[in-house]
């Protein structure tokens, strides 16, 4: 029998199927770009969400009946999505209004901080004016009329699952963190909730990850031809499904995920506590704690800062990059990680000519803030170990794997097939065959490339990188 793993993203659905050695029998993709844009306001219509679901199992049915299969050997589903946008339903799972996304910025840091502020002795994070929380009482205050017809505040992927099954009361630990859910607690804090005039009634129940939250719908069972004893599983936010993903599973344990932003988390035994908010911790769906943040550089800032990228030989700029050239690319003005300034910009040190040089430049840049983020976990006390599991977009160049192992110090492995999606099926996998996670995982998972660190030292560089970028930095 085989699992299927969703994943809701931002621009699209990503649908995996794959049996129990972690073999992907088919998978599918649905592009989508309908966020309606106003100012700092960033919403997307859930109704587009489950249109791109459909579409996306319409697409696994056809392609497994190409194959002489069908979605009926299909025993599990397991749903996740980004954290922190959500929407306000109503009794029968009908959304209220276009859900607010993420990386929406309508909610500026004003009144009730001190209410917010202890979550931060219990779960050791801090709430930031982009999570959901302010965005809720936001919500209240401005469209009560919409607020009062709530039946409940529903994350993405549960929205989904609401859609899958009809359940829509229920969200997974890592999905509610945004909304204040006391992760080390398991349970919302009533009290804090009443000083913010809210209502524990309005909030899902929190399950853990890899809950089962039922059947699928007659009709679905139907329509796509799933047999009855499909389940459905509530899965968990989607870096920690692709942390999964990656083959991580020991405390230490790095990832690093080179997407549009850089993205880091680290394996944890304890809850590592951030005072200045930057990072905060996710519980791991089987012991301990993820620990970690993103830079706003990334990819994206790496193709604003060279431009046109298909003009340039990449491997061959990498393998001639000189010293002392470097740059710090970011799309856009502002900094999260490894530092906080709102006001930081892009900057570049050693003349690069040309598109070659200045990719060099950019792909370096990265290497280094993804070591300075690194040397700020150990800073903070947390364990971080030689292996750095790694995806997204910056893995796909051998050349560039390799300058990050010899600039981190440590080995780098990159994963046979990544994604948010198929680290909620090795989730399901887990809860499926009734296997420990980290056992679901080394059966399911595998590398494509493993970049040991060479003879070739970066300190220097690396230090006059940090000396120029802190000379940049708003006091």
């Amino acid at each position: 029998m085989y699992i299927l793993g969703i994943d809701i993203g931002t621009s699209g659905v990503r649908g995996v199927v794959c049996d129990p050695s972690g073999s992907v029998i088919v998978d599918s993709r649905i592009a989508y770009d309908f966020f309606s844009r106003k100012d700092a306001f960033l919403e997307q219509s859930p109704k587009k969400w489950w249109e791109g679901v459909t579409q996306c199992l319409e697409d696994i049915v056809r392609k497994l009946a190409e194959k002489n299969d069908s979605a009926e050997n299909i025993s599990a589903i397991g749903v996740t999505s980004t954290s922190g946008t959500f929407v306000l339903v109503d009794r029968s799972g009908l959304p209220l209004h276009d859900a607010i996304m993420y990386h929406d910025r309508r909610v500026q840091p004003g009144k009730r901080q001190d209410a917010m502020e202890r979550l931060f002795e219990s779960t050791g994070y801090k709430v930031k004016y982009t999570f959901s929380l302010p965005k809720l009482i936001w919500m209240k205050e401005h469209f009560p009329e919409v607020f009062n017809r709530a039946y409940k505040v529903v994350p993405e992927g549960d929205f989904i699952i609401g859609q899958l099954t009809g359940d829509f009361d229920a969200s997974d630990y890592t999905s509610l963190l945004k909304l204040g859910f006391d992760i080390r607690r398991k349970k919302w804090d009533a009290h804090m909730l009443k000083e913010l005039g809210l209502s524990v009634d309005i909030l899902p129940r929190g399950v853990a990850p890899g809950s089962e939250a039922g059947a699928l719908l007659p009709e679905l069972q139907k329509r796509f031809g799933f047999s009855r004893i499909t389940r459905v599983y509530r899965g968990l936010v989607d870096n920690n499904a692709a942390f999964l993903a990656s083959g991580a599973s020991e405390f230490g344990d790095c990832y690093s995920n080179l997407g549009s932003v850089l993205a880091i988390k680290v394996l944890q035994r304890g809850l590592v506590r951030d005072p200045s908010g930057r990072l905060y911790s996710y519980p791991h769906p089987e012991a301990g704690y993820l620990f970690g943040g993103s830079s706003c550089s990334g990819v994206e800032s790496l193709k604003h800062y060279v431009g046109d990228l298909t003009r340039v030989d990449l491997e061959s700029a990498l393998q001639a990059t000189r010293r002392n050239l470097f740059a710090y690319p970011l799309a856009h003005e502002g900094e999260t990680l490894p530092f906080v300034d709102s006001r930081f910009r892009s900057f570049e040190v050693g003349n690069p000519k040309g598109n070659p040089e200045k990719y060099s430049a950019g792909v370096k840049g990265l290497a280094f803030i993804e070591r300075w983020i690194y040397d700020v976990f150990s800073e903070m006390g947390a364990q971080v170990g030689q292996t750095v599991y790694s995806s997204g977009g910056g893995t796909m160049s051998p050349s560039w794997s390799q300058l990050r192992a010899d600039i981190l110090g440590k080995t780098v492995v990159v994963p046979e097939y990544t994604g948010a999606a198929l680290g909620v099926a090795i989730l399901v996998a887990s809860k499926e065959h009734s296997t420990r996670l980290r056992d679901a995982q080394i059966k399911m998972t595998g590398s494509a490339g493993i970049f040991e660190p060479r003879n070739r030292s970066y300190d220097t560089e690396y230090r006059r990188f940090k000396e120029e970028t802190l000379r940049r930095v708003s006091s």
